[in-house]
């Protein structure tokens, strides 16, 4: 149950990361996002 919550949380900082780091990419690079 904890290491289930932990892992929901880790999962959770994961996605913010990586949606930062999209916006980023995508106002430097708006052309090369994931294609």
């Amino acid at each position: 149950m904890v290491f289930f919550l932990f892992q929901k949380d880790f999962l959770d900082e994961c996605g913010l990361l990586v949606l930062i780091l999209m916006l980023m990419s995508n106002k430097f690079n708006r052309r090369n996002l994931f294609l």
